[in-house]
């Protein structure tokens, strides 16, 4: 679909016209034209009216209309009168919702889409039936009075069905997190962060599965999650949805997507090294909004609050940056939380898939290190005598032994760090 880009200047934040640009060849969109006018956002119509009808001139051929910037219903529909209907109008809201619908694949994924783009069309539908009440062109669809009050009724119906369906599955989702959280036997440790910033390269590495990545935006559109081995104790990872802005009520729609994987307080943020530092610390500030909103906590960045959502910062694509760790130092110091940090604190996490063994192995060290301190209430490290050399098998899935003494009498002494959780479960069946 031939598109011009048209947004304001006063609307620009670092990485929008990036994502913009990302997201409109996903979805298909082909930019003839691009302007950025430096005027205020235009209270009904976004956009001069004379900037847009020179650029429809020019552009004859044009099909679509991008704005880079979420538009008040109001401002949509006098827009589309504007151009008398002759041209899409598409926001950035209406863009991401395209791309999402595109990258859906699982029930849950789809149904929370549907949702969300049914919200986002009703308000529009409404409004659009006002206009053509008050005797003005219709700002939505050119189709009579009678099917836009039929269709804005199957909307609304269709809405609440899904948000019935999307009710009931998330019942049984917190039912699941109870259950999970009462056992604590491994900790689940989301992987958070914008789209396309790392996450499911890191993910693979260090639980050795395989899910698919690619440059494109929203690649995962679902959380997988799967066990690493690498460490001293085993740990669970989830693998999440990029995260990007998005108004309160399509935030909503999508909330049974994290909600599940973030009760332990604790989640990796992947920031990409390849982009600016004005728009990674934007993207910070972004998620630390999306899961304020979700869990109702405080976030804060490496911080060890009781009771604060806490982010640990993993740099990534380290491979398409000159200086990575100066990069990363720099950031770090901007965007943690801690009542104090300076260059002699510990080194950032930087991570990249081309890493070779050594430094790949010395990475995941730095990690459970920095994860430490949050599962230090989690383990226990002591030592167990007159073990039968059958059960040992239970003991190395409840942590790490780190040393195993045969005795005399046929029976095995043990020392390690275990979860006390699992270590409980174990000696209650031996007693």
């Amino acid at each position: 679909m031939r598109t011009i880009l048209l947004g304001s200047k006063h609307d620009v934040y670092p990485g929008l016209i990036e994502e913009v640009k990302e997201l409109s060849k996903e979805s298909g969109l082909l930019l003839i034209a691009e302007r950025w006018f430096s005027s205020r956002p235009h209270p009904r119509y976004y956009v001069p009216k004379e900037l847009l009808e020179e650029l429809m001139e020019e552009n004859p051929s044009c099909e679509a209309l991008l704005i880079p910037s979420e538009l008040s219903v109001n401002q949509y529909n006098k827009l589309a009168v504007l151009v008398e209907e002759k041209v899409e109008i598409i926001d950035r809201v209406n863009l991401l919702l395209q791309v999402f619908e595109k990258r859906a694949v699982s029930w849950e994924s789809k149904i929370e889409t549907e949702l969300a783009k049914l919200k986002y069309l009703r308000p529009r539908l409404q409004a659009s039936l006002k206009y053509s009440l008050k005797k003005e062109r219709a700002g939505f669809f050119s189709t009579g009075e009678m099917e836009k009050e039929e269709l804005i009724r199957d909307v609304k119906k269709r809405v609440q069905l899904l948000e019935r369906k999307l009710k009931r599955r998330h019942e049984i989702v917190k039912k699941q997190i109870r259950q999970r959280a009462q056992q604590q036997e491994i900790p689940l440790i989301p992987i958070l962060g914008f789209y396309s910033t790392g996450k499911t390269t890191l993910f693979n590495q260090l639980t050795g599965n395989n899910q698919p990545t690619g440059e494109e935006p929203f690649v995962t559109m679902a959380a997988k999650i799967g066990r690493s081995v690498l460490f001293p104790l085993p740990l669970d990872f989830a693998d999440t949805v990029g995260i990007t802005l998005l108004p309160v009520e399509i935030l909503e729609s999508f909330r049974i997507t994290f909600e599940p994987i973030l009760y332990e307080g604790i989640a990796i943020i992947t920031l990409d090294l390849s982009r600016s530092e004005n728009r990674i610390i934007e993207e910070v500030s972004l998620v630390k909004r999306n899961i304020q909103y979700i869990t109702g906590e405080k976030v804060g960045v490496e911080t060890q609050n009781k009771g604060e959502f806490t982010l640990i910062p993993v740099f990534t694509k380290a491979d398409l940056c000159e200086t990575p760790f100066n990069k990363s130092r720099d950031v770090l110091e901007t965007i943690s939380d801690r009542s104090s940090r300076s260059r002699d604190d510990n080194e950032p996490l930087v991570f990249t898939h081309s890493f070779e063994e050594m430094a790949f192995n010395k990475f995941v060290s730095s990690l459970f290190e920095t994860l430490q301190p949050f599962l230090s209430s989690r383990i226990v490290e002591t030592e167990l005598q007159d073990i039968e050399p059958k059960n040992l098998s239970a003991f190395y899935d409840a942590g790490h032994v780190k040393k195993v003494t045969y005795e005399e009498n046929g029976l095995v002494s043990i020392s390690g760090v275990f979860y006390r959780n699992k270590l409980d479960k174990i000696l209650a069946k031996r007693y």
